[in-house]
């Protein structure tokens, strides 16, 4: 690889906050007002003693979007970016540089967060006032051009939401260097805790704690009486279940990826009536007045029950199988912007790649013994029409896991999960296989922190490396130097590259060597990962942005496991999907009719 392969990585990064602040109304009659029937009592139905649904869900090119009434699905926006009231007490502050930033996407199981903390001057308002704050991150790079002009003091004069701003401040949204339009929104969520502090010998700041859209659905208790509709497939009832609370309004949910209508699992054809009690919603106990149960625990029990994940991705909701996450035989995410590169070597890039001698700034590889061990799974269900137990275990034989230990000791470990209401042992497989995927077996971890905001032959005007979200693949080589000696080369390029010879360079006897480099001949090294969690820093003094990515490859190894053909979602179904389309049209179907 030659230098000119990779562009001068010099970046003018930029950070920027803005707030949605609802102040307190202290019993205000002009406040907004909630709806009636509390949520411990609504059931999703219409009528005299049951309202309607607080929204409609609107079908936007296989997308259900939660709207209100005479809503436009298009304009709408989010709900951080309902910014304004009918009591004039919702306000947005925006271009806030923040003293530093830090951003953690933190994967499929948890929710994303971020921490902020801007100069008191920026947000100079008694936390004791406030009610709540919803707020945005935007962060990137701007042109030398724009950089030298906002520094003279020009502000842009555009009609956009970065209107008004300084030129050297990121905006919102801009235009690549390929004329693909961009987003500079890295996190999009709501504050936990606020912090004012004012020490004695330095300036007052403000700290923000978030949580991203998550929050809304963990905030929110799961009413015992409220259902899905277990006739409609599992997006349209999710869209539906969630229309009854008016707080998430501008959220959509969407199955990914996108299928035919008729893989799309119903709860009805999957589960019988013993699955959840009662009519598929939550334990009495664990719900309603004791407040133990969630929104967020309910869809994700739900979704788990027909073999599926739910994850918060922005303002969507997307229910997915777990394979279809990971395994790199389906392709990546639609909204990625990156497109593959090809250098002027003529090598092609089909993911974005980082390469220890060239844009890492320091790497890490390890492996956890104890707390992602792959296990077996097998489940069991008492079948009441055919009074029997239904079991099934995953995988097949021949492709189980075992735990090996030093000598000849080898055990099988086993998940054992009891899940009452399945019918068939098709659905038990496509559970059994949606929990073993879905386990966290980070079996090979590796950790790269750059301060390059582009992959390898990115630059300034192309910072993809901002773009990536877990579930993307990335590339990670070692640069590789014409002659490697045991005195020049670095330990990660000498593990990595030369083997039982380094081992044996080391003075490990030769027995040692060649167990080592059969292990790894075994293993072999895989350069392709999966994005884990993404970790963005931004420090306006000092250090600029790092970006810290935690990658690992558990499933590529084994995602040939697959079930039954007429059971397992495969690329071709994603490709025929694609090819039928799924029409333009909005679909609107009003939050109280068969919830």
């Amino acid at each position: 690889m030659t230098d000119r392969e990779d562009p001068v990585q010099t970046y003018y990064p930029s950070a920027r906050a803005r707030f949605v602040v609802r102040f307190e109304d202290f019993g205000s009659a002009d406040a907004p007002k909630p709806p009636e029937l509390p949520p411990q009592l609504r059931r999703g139905m219409g009528g005299a003693s049951n309202p309607p649904a607080a929204l409609q869900t609107v079908n936007v090119n296989g997308s259900w979007q939660l709207v209100g009434p005479g809503d436009d699905p298009t304009q709408i926006g989010s709900p951080v970016q309902q910014q304004s009231s009918s009591d004039s007490l919702t306000h947005v502050i925006d271009g806030v540089i923040p003293a530093s930033a830090q951003v953690r996407l933190n994967g499929i199981r948890t929710a994303s967060t971020a921490t902020l903390v801007v100069p008191f001057g920026d947000f100079p308002f008694d936390p004791r006032a406030i009610r709540a704050i919803g707020v945005q991150v935007f962060l990137g790079t701007v042109s030398a051009a724009d950089y030298q002009r906002g520094m003279r003091g020009e502000v842009r004069s555009d009609a956009t939401p970065s209107g008004g701003l300084a030129y050297n401040v990121v905006p919102d949204e801009y235009v690549d260097s390929a004329g693909r339009p961009r987003t500079n929104l890295r996190f999009e969520g709501w504050v936990d805790d606020v912090d004012d502090a004012w020490p004695d010998s330095d300036a007052p700041e403000v700290t923000f704690e978030c949580t991203d859209n998550t929050r809304l659905l963990i905030d929110q208790d799961a009413p015992p009486r409220l259902t899905l509709n277990p006739d409609d497939p599992i997006d349209k009832a999710i869209a539906g279940y969630l229309a009854n609370f008016p707080q998430f309004r501008g959220l959509s949910v969407r199955y990914l990826p996108e299928v035919s209508p008729d893989r799309i699992p119903k709860l009805s054809s999957a589960l019988g009536k013993a699955a959840f009690a009662p009519k598929l919603g939550p334990s009495p106990s664990g719900g309603g007045a004791g407040g133990k149960l969630k929104v967020w625990d309910y869809l994700t029990d739900v979704t788990g029950a027909v073999g599926h994940i739910v994850r918060m991705v922005g303002t969507t909701i997307v229910v997915q199988r777990p394979r279809t996450i990971y395994d790199g035989r389906f392709s990546g995410r639609a909204d990625d912007p990156f497109r593959g590169r090809t250098l002027p070597s003529g090598r092609r890039l089909d993911r974005r790649l980082f390469i220890y001698g060239r844009n890492i700034a320091e790497i890490k590889i390890g492996r956890k013994f104890t707390t992602y061990q792959p296990r077996n799974v097998e489940i069991r269900s008492y079948d009441p029409a055919q009074k029997r137990t239904i079991v099934v275990r995953y995988p097949q034989k021949g492709d189980r896991q075992a735990k090996q230990l030093p000598g000849d000791s080898a055990e099988q470990q086993w998940w054992v999960i009891p899940r009452p209401g399945i019918r068939d042992e098709a659905t038990a497989r496509v559970i059994a296989q949606g929990v073993y995927e879905a386990q966290s077996r980070n079996e090979l971890r590796i950790r790269i922190i750059t301060q390059s905001l582009g992959s390898f032959g990115g630059g300034n005007l192309d910072p993809d490396a901002l773009d990536a979200m877990p579930g993307d693949a990335i590339d990670v080589e070692v640069e590789r130097a014409p002659q490697i000696t045991t005195a020049g080369a670095g330990p990660a390029t000498a593990m990595m590259e030369r083997g039982a010879e380094f081992i044996r360079s080391l003075g490990f006897s030769d027995a040692i060597a060649n167990a080592y480099q059969k292990a790894i001949s075994k293993v072999g090294l895989p350069s392709t990962y999966r994005v884990k969690t993404v970790g963005i820093d931004w420090d306006a003094e000092a250090q600029g942005v790092t970006l810290d990515f935690e990658a690992v490859n558990y499933l590529e190894v084994r995602s040939d496991v697959d079930l039954p053909e007429e059971e397992q979602i495969t690329p071709t179904d994603v490709q025929d999907a694609a090819a039928a389309g799924t029409g333009a049209a909005p679909v609107v179907i009003a939050g109280d009719v068969g919830v």
